[in-house]
């Protein structure tokens, strides 16, 4: 039974270097025989019991569990006994390094660690960062660290020291060091791209982390030390540790496309905006119509009564009446009108979007349909009706400028694309002459 632990630092994607080793051959730990509890939950339950958290503990130290725990940890082991290279990851075994060292000599360790700037990065998700909360972040990862180092430099022979995103980049390497370390056959790593480490942060996040930290010498010189004392550090085959244009290129244009996020948002809210007006100018052209037939019905109840005709006489006196009245009718009958009020009514949903094209068809099908029957029928021009003013009025309601400007530029190839910024420029200033915004 072999046994390795592998310890890093919250914030160190430590578990990207556990995954690899069980794609090699490491088995997870199973629970212990008697209480069914795993590694991990031990030292919950001992960290809990010391009163400690990785979070905000600044001295971290080796703790001594008494004889109780002792007698779980042998649990623990007797039921992996059947496994011949298990393991598990835990940062929280920081504390416990020591112990586990007692507890079986042959046990492993692959302590795992990362640049600081994961850590630092990691409290800029956080709505408001204070001074004294980025101190105390970076003083619990220089002490983590230093515990690692600590342990490492008394126990060489059985540990490995490395950089996460160096296994990454030369898993081939890693998987050596193990091998001799834990005296298992080596398996040969298949040639692959370089393997990145996954990380939480963005990288605007991460280029601000990396020069943040620089001015924390403490912090810096532990990083540092890390990097001249690990197996396998970052950068060991040749590579800068830290590509500053690159990272500063990568921050640009994650800032970059935040902004054209930005832009986008607003101009979805400005489109939304001017669907809820063309509703709103629907709803009154509605209520004019309702309005315009009541007054045609209450003249014609007048008229009616006063000349004191039959019903022939009262007949061909409404037909005369309403032949020199709806100059508006007819402007709201024209495809101008028709199409601009289409253009209205399916603007307000993403179905109704959809089905526009299709709509505003239907209306020119039904325009020259009605035409055609209507045959050569000669009406008497607008300016002889009575209501003629009224004709005016409906020419600028919206539905006949939107529609008369879709008619315009239907007629060319560049019209057709000019077409969607007419129609904008209509509704805009349309809205500025009812004074709306």
């Amino acid at each position: 039974m072999k046994t390795t632990i592998i310890v890093g630092h919250p914030h160190s994607n430590y578990q990207f270097v556990a995954e690899q080793l069980y794609a090699h051959g490491l088995m997870a730990a199973r629970p212990s025989r008697r209480e069914s509890l795993t590694p991990v939950e031990v030292g919950t339950s001992l960290l809990e019991a010391h009163g400690l958290s990785l979070n905000t503990d600044t001295d971290i130290r080796q703790i001594t569990p008494g004889e109780i725990w002792q007698g779980l940890t042998l649990d623990l082991l007797l039921g992996n006994v059947d496994q011949s290279l298990w393991g598990w990851a835990d940062p929280q075994s920081i504390y416990l390094l020591d112990f586990w060292k007692k507890a079986d000599p042959g046990i492993k360790f692959i302590l795992i660690y990362a640049s600081p700037a994961l850590a630092c990065a990691a409290t800029f998700q956080n709505k408001q960062v204070t001074t004294e909360e980025l101190q105390r972040v970076l003083d619990v990862w220089r002490s983590f660290n230093a515990a690692l180092l600590h342990f490492f430099n008394r126990n060489t022979d059985r540990c490995l020291l490395v950089h996460v995103d160096q296994v990454g980049t030369d898993p081939a390497a890693f998987m050596k060091h193990f091998s001799t370390l834990a005296d298992v056959p080596y398996q040969e790593v298949p040639t692959r791209p370089v393997q990145e480490t996954p990380v939480a942060q963005n990288p605007l996040e991460l280029f601000l982390a990396h020069t943040l930290i620089r001015e924390y010498s403490d912090v810096w010189d532990t990083y540092a030390e890390l990097q001249s004392t690990a197996t396998l550090p970052l950068g060991s085959d040749g590579q800068q540790p830290e590509d500053a244009l690159e990272r500063v290129i990568t921050a640009w244009n994650t800032l970059s496309g935040l902004e054209t996020k930005r832009e986008t948002e607003e101009g979805q809210d400005e489109l939304q905006q001017e669907n809820e007006l063309l509703l709103l100018q629907l709803h009154q052209v509605q209520e004019e119509l309702e309005h315009y037939y009541l007054e045609c019905q209450r003249l014609n109840r007048q008229s009616g009564g006063a000349t004191g005709w039959g019903q022939t006489g009262q007949t061909t006196w409404s037909n005369q009446y309403q032949s020199r009245y709806g100059a508006a009718d007819r402007i709201k009958r024209q495809l101008s009108y028709r199409l601009g009020a289409t253009l209205i009514e399916h603007a307000g949903s993403f179905k109704g979007w959809l089905g526009m094209p299709w709509a505003l068809r239907k209306q020119v099908r039904e325009f020259r349909r009605e035409k055609k029957e209507q045959g050569n029928i000669n009406l008497p021009p607008l300016s002889d009706y009575p209501d003629a003013y009224e004709a005016e009025q409906c020419k600028q309601h919206l539905s006949y400028r939107l529609g008369a400007a879709m008619i315009a530029n239907a007629r060319t190839p560049l019209g057709w694309l000019r077409m969607p910024w007419a129609l904008r420029r209509e509704a805009r200033d349309f809205r500025r002459s009812r004074g709306t915004r």
